[in-house]
């Protein structure tokens, strides 16, 4: 999860590279709780790289669907990358913005700073 955020944020030409192969390892070996992330990362790639809304969106969902399944703590992050970078394409902004502070309000109350300051920064940008 960090590596991606990592990647995003320089603006590095291998971010789609490394969320195509984390999505193809999921597909590989099964889901993790890391597959979330890899999904949501693969959305971001296709709305910023490829320019596929419909796509990024349909990708962001299945993220959504497999935090769903291991109830894990990269919540914030998911939420951040799915509703504050790619949902909101397709969605109205309203819809949007709930799920955004939710993911900050989990991400407070665990104690992940670097999530918290992701999911208020998305959250107050809207």
């Amino acid at each position: 999860a960090f590596v991606t955020h990592q990647c995003y944020q320089s603006q590095s030409k291998y971010f789609p590279i490394i969320a195509i192969r984390m999505v193809r390892i999921t597909l590989q070996y099964g889901s993790s709780k890391y597959s979330a992330v890899a999904f949501a990362a693969i959305a971001l790639s296709f709305v910023t790289v490829f320019g596929d809304f419909t796509g990024g969106s349909a990708l962001a969902r299945m993220s959504l669907s497999l935090l769903d399944v291991h109830n894990n703590r990269l919540l914030p992050d998911v939420h951040a990358l799915t509703y504050g970078a790619v949902i909101l394409w397709k969605d109205p902004i309203q819809s949007v913005l709930p799920h955004l502070l939710y993911g900050y309000r989990i991400a407070e109350k665990s104690g992940y700073i670097g999530s918290t300051g992701h999911a208020c920064a998305m959250f107050y940008s809207y």
